[in-house]
């Protein structure tokens, strides 16, 4: 018996070794916030199996630029889709995508799981923001609801886990799991998040782009996508819906929502060319 639980402990010890040495539970790591929910945590980084690194801002945005220049700038604002996620090398995410397009700085104000309430929420709490030339809002169905909260330990890590292992195990077995528990979609027919847009819209500064992000369902399907977004925006909204671009194909996706390589490098191409035709 102590014989077994040595060698089932070696066993664990050595996995948890290699686990470490891999880098390949160095996943983003966040902070929560009282008002946008959370956010990357500010002055982090790391290298996702030696290969995907990632770096956060001063204010806790994946960019290695600092907030200080604003004015002339682009803030591209998002979830998953502009941030990238863990698995996404720094300079393979959206913004730095478009910023080799248009040799322009671009601010991701971004996080994932970030619902439209969350990035206009970031928005009031770093004002600075509305003195950019243009913001561009890529948003998803699933987008339009009340801010998500930090949720746990798990989802959304405020440290490195003690054991890394286990939580690679863990977190690698989230999306089945969460398939099957998770099934509902979030409420899109809510005020709060409505309020939101039309005070970012009032707001005077910046030129705003909505940038209309199908998923792979509605793709296929033909739906339009953030329908319900359409009567908050009103009459004279710039509205980009990603449907009616040829280039954007089923083979644009990685999963259900999120673009693979060749769908970030469409996404960045259109976003460009929105952008090199706004006045900005």
């Amino acid at each position: 018996m102590i014989e077994a639980l040595l060698i089932i402990t070696a066993i664990f010890i050595l996995a948890e070794l290699i686990v470490r040495r891999k880098k390949a539970a160095d996943y983003i790591v966040y902070s929560s916030n009282q008002f946008f929910g959370y956010c990357p945590k500010p002055m982090s980084s790391g290298l996702m199996r030696g290969r995907y690194d990632w770096y956060i801002n001063e204010i806790g945005l994946r960019t290695h630029h600092r907030c200080t220049e604003i004015k002339g700038a682009i803030a591209l604002v998002g979830d998953s889709i502009v941030e990238g996620g863990s698995y996404v090398r720094q300079g393979e995410t959206l913004s730095y995508l478009i910023e080799k397009k248009l040799e322009r700085i671009v601010h991701p104000i971004a996080a994932s799981g970030w619902s439209l309430s969350n990035e206009i929420e970031f928005i009031k709490q770093n004002s600075m923001f509305l003195e950019a030339r243009l913001i561009i809002i890529v948003v998803n169905s699933d987008d339009l609801c009340d801010v998500n909260p930090w949720s746990s330990e798990f989802t959304h890590p405020t440290k490195t886990p003690l054991f890394r292992l286990v939580y690679l195990v863990r977190r690698l077995g989230w999306p089945y799991f969460y398939r099957l528990k998770h099934r509902t979609k979030p409420e899109a027919s809510s005020d709060a998040w409505m309020t939101r847009v039309r005070w970012l819209q009032e707001h005077d500064g910046a030129q705003l782009i909505w940038v209309l992000y199908p998923n792979a369902d509605e793709l296929v399907e033909g739906a339009r996508p953030c329908a319900a977004l359409y009567d908050a925006l009103g009459a004279g909204a710039v509205i980009v819906d990603l449907s009616d671009q040829v280039d954007w194909q089923p083979d644009c996706y990685a999963d259900r929502l999120h673009p693979n390589a060749k769908g970030r490098g469409v996404l960045a191409s259109v976003i460009a060319s929105v952008a090199e035709r706004a006045s900005y």
